[in-house]
């Protein structure tokens, strides 16, 4: 099963539904908040709420290339000819000449071998790509998740096992998340996490107040708006101080109470596919009706006996 380790905090499901009414999430599941539709409902509903959120880097939009239309010549006009028709000696010879077009357009060397003794190849084949190139070569890559661009993590604990309960009483926002493949080290995680945090807030401070008018400014070095780049305006450097403690900003305006700490969640099916009962009653419903045979009519068969008897009697 996905196990995952977030930094987050719990988002109950109550509170869950009721953000989901009063931002008017047409496409959101409140009981499944980690379905694409969902997500990206809740992160723009995030966005517009609250000003302090750090930018998202959502993966660009593809389309398919259009299909180039060939464009068919105009069929030439039929030259009428009123005048009688009369075999030339082209046309007297059509039958040979007809021989000898199938002795040109037979393929050469057909059964003839090559100086290894395999079969010659023609160059025609060779010049084909194979199916499994072609099919290489239109491979597309696989579009990431949403918590993997996504700046708010959201996420669901869910265990198909246990048919009684239709949704967990809450769901995870977090701000880190790794998955668990066979084994991770909490005291590593938890000091890349910190060590994140605080170069986050080293740029965000660097700027946080803007030198004053007379005064030489002194950046430092390898720093945004630092030596290496031209000084923040006092918009931008406001904007950016907004960002300190976004996510506990965040969790007061979901979930006040809740507590942020280190999580271990488990999804047993993130897509949680729908199971294909009625295509198997179907199936079960049609090979019934084959067995099942009509019965046939009484009357019919007495018309055929009698038929037989009147036979017999001549």
């Amino acid at each position: 099963m996905p196990t995952y380790l977030v930094h987050g905090f719990r988002w109950r499901r109550d509170s869950i539904v009721i953000h989901t009414i009063l931002q008017d999430l047409e496409d959101a599941a409140p009981n499944w908040i980690m379905a694409p539709r969902t997500s990206i409902s809740m992160l723009n509903s995030f966005y517009s709420m609250y000003d302090f959120l750090p930018p998202s880097s959502p993966p660009p939009a593809t389309y398919s290339p259009p299909v180039p239309q060939v464009e068919k010549p105009a069929p030439e006009p039929k030259k009428e000819n009123n005048g009688p028709r009369t075999l030339t000696k082209a046309n007297k010879g059509s039958m040979s000449s007809l021989r000898s077009l199938g002795r040109k357009n037979k393929p050469p060397n057909l059964g003839s071998k090559g100086t290894n003794g395999h079969t010659a190849s023609t160059s025609s084949s060779d010049s084909r790509p194979s199916p499994s190139t072609q099919t290489s070569a239109c491979e597309v890559k696989k579009e990431p998740r949403f918590n993997e661009w996504s700046v708010v993590k959201l996420l669901e604990q869910y265990d198909p096992e246990d048919i009684q309960t239709a949704s967990q009483p809450y769901a995870y926002v977090a701000d880190y998340m790794v998955e668990v493949k066979l084994g991770v080290s909490l005291n590593e995680e938890m000091f890349k996490y910190e060590a994140d945090q605080k170069a986050e807030e080293a740029i965000l401070n660097a700027h946080n107040a803007p030198p004053t008018p007379g005064t030489p400014a002194s950046p430092a070095p390898n720093a945004i708006g630092g030596m290496t780049s031209p000084s923040l305006s006092i918009r931008e450097a406001r904007r950016r101080s907004r960002r300190l403690g976004w996510f506990e900003k965040l969790r007061d305006g979901l979930q006040k109470e809740a507590d942020i700490g280190w999580y271990v969640v488990v999804c047993g099916d993130e897509e949680r596919m729908v199971p294909t009962t009625i295509e198997e009653e179907s199936e079960d419903e049609s090979e019934e009706e084959r067995h099942m045979k009509s019965p046939r009519s009484a009357g019919l068969r007495g018309m055929f006996h009698k038929r037989k008897d009147i036979l017999e009697e001549e």
